[in-house]
């Protein structure tokens, strides 16, 4: 697919102009920013699901994810809760675990030009 020109690959413009909802970016303490976007395949995960249920879970979806031999492995954006339901407060509603596989995933080490990547979803779409 050819990047769209009217979204800029600087990840704070590029999260800015994202008509679609479903953004994550962050920033890692040496500088690295990672900028999620939209929803290529997404894992929740229930209460009392751990590592191997998320282990397994991410298997299955390796099958049916196509990685270009010259692009990077796709990135998973996501977290577990630690907190019980009833202490969630803004994060009630979301589920034990999550992790997304963006549709488009922009990374930028200090220092160095953004990388870009598409994935379409797994299921074709």
């Amino acid at each position: 697919m050819e990047w769209p020109r009217d979204l800029p690959l600087d990840p704070p413009r590029l999260v800015a102009g994202w008509p679609r909802g479903r953004v994550a970016a962050f920033r890692t303490p040496d500088g690295t920013d990672y900028v999620g976007l939209g929803e290529a395949a997404r894992l929740d995960l229930g209460p009392g699901a751990g590592l191997g249920s998320l282990s397994s879970r991410l298997a299955a979806l390796a099958e049916r994810v196509e990685v270009p031999d010259s692009g990077p492995a796709p990135l998973l954006l996501g977290g577990f809760c630690f907190a019980p339901p009833a202490a969630r407060g803004p994060w009630t509603g979301f589920p034990d675990g999550r992790f997304v596989l963006p549709r488009i995933t922009v990374v930028r080490a200090k220092g160095q030009q953004p990388r870009a990547w598409w994935c379409g979803r797994p299921d074709g779409g």
